[in-house]
This record gives C-alpha cells, sequence and structure tokens, in this order.
C-alpha cells in the first residue's frame, strides 16, 4: 500500500552522504557515537525526516531504536574489529590492506543495510497510521527564519532522545544544529522525497 508520506531509502542515503560529508558534520556524530553510542544512522534519519518536513514522536523513535537493535549491534563488532586493525597498521598502509578494506566495505553495508530498516520501519509506521498522526510541519527546515532556531530546538530534543542528556551531547547537538542550519542554507534545491 503506498502511502504519500512513506520515503525511498535511497533519497535517504544520498542525503545521508551528502550532510555526512558537509563541513565537520562527520566530525561530530562520529563524536555523538563514540562519546554517546549513539547510532549516527538514527541521528541522520531524524534530522532527514526534519527536512522532508515530517517528523517521529518519542515512541516511534524507540521503534526505530528497536528495529535497528540487532545490526546496530553487528554494525558496532565490525567497526570495532575494523579500528582495531586500523591501529594495528601503519596510516600508510590502510588503502593497501586487504583485511582492512574489506571490513570498511563491510561495514559500509551493513550501515546501508540499517537505513534500510529504518526506512522500512518509517514507512510501516506511517502505513498502520494511515498517514495520521505524524507531523508534516513539527519541524519544517523551509518555513520562515523567524521559527528556524526553535525548529532547530525541537530538533535537538529529538536527537537528544537517539543519543544521551549529558552536557557533552548538548555541546556536540548544538554544533551539529549549526551545520545543519549551513547546509541547508547553501543546499541549491530543496531535498524532497522522491515520489
Amino acid at each position: 500500500m503506498h502511502n504519500d508520506m512513506s520515503i525511498c531509502d535511497q533519497d535517504f542515503w544520498r542525503f545521508s552522504v551528502s550532510f555526512y560529508g558537509y563541513k565537520n558534520a562527520q566530525q561530530l556524530l562520529i563524536m555523538l557515537q563514540d562519546s554517546e553510542q549513539a547510532n549516527v544512522n538514527l541521528v541522520l534519519f531524524v534530522i532527514y525526516l526534519s527536512v522532508i518536513k515530517t517528523s517521529l514522536n518519542n515512541r516511534e523513535i524507540e521503534q526505530l531504536k528497536l528495529a535497528i537493535s540487532d545490526i546496530d549491534l553487528k554494525t558496532n563488532l565490525l567497526r570495532a574489529k575494523r579500528r582495531h586493525v586500523k591501529t594495528e597498521l601503519a596510516i600508510d598502509s590502510l588503502s593497501s590492506s586487504d583485511t582492512y578494506q574489506n571490513l570498511l566495505k563491510q561495514e559500509l553495508e551493513m550501515e546501508k543495510q540499517q537505513q534500510v530498516v529504518l526506512v522500512n520501519t518509517y514507512n510501516q509506521i506511517v502505513a498502520d497510521r494511515g498517514g495520521a498522526g505524524l507531523s508534516r510541519n513539527h519541524v519544517n527546515m523551509y518555513s520562515g527564519q523567524s521559527n528556524f532556531q526553535t525548529k532547530l530546538a525541537g530538533l535537538s530534543k529529538l536527537i537528544q532522545q537517539c543519543c544521551g542528556k549529558n552536557t557533552q551531547t548538548e555541546d556536540l547537538i548544538g554544533s551539529l544544529m549549526t551545520n545543519l542550519e549551513c547546509y541547508l542554507q547553501e543546499s541549491s534545491s530543496e531535498i524532497r522525497p522522491h515520489q
């Protein structure tokens, strides 16, 4: 059953790659991942939903966390193994190490699988509700600038639910929101879900 609020995993992947590579977003997301055990894909998904003018409530974010919990554990184990290999190798030999490159490729595939699970779970939530209850305006990044900071604050609270609630997390999320604000201002066109 197609719903006009359903989204496509390829669109989410493209957004993730684009935003992750923007200025210091990668560094901030990795810091959230390492210091707060935040799932980068879940954080990116919450941001993506906000950018395409929809959002989830706290219970639905918990559903997403549960949906990716198994694959997240596997990804974390693979990441730890890759990082261990990285520390064992000299920096200049990483690109020529078959073991390291294979682990990196596997980790990237696991990240893509997580994104597919997130999108499929979101689409199921939308289908189960018949589209009702999901707000297209909760954190609408493209409406008037007068409410922009309020909307970023709302998005920050949702991202905190994906992470933790200590001072370092709040600082990292604040920096991430500043990065997102610049990213959106510099984007040449609106990011829209695939229709």
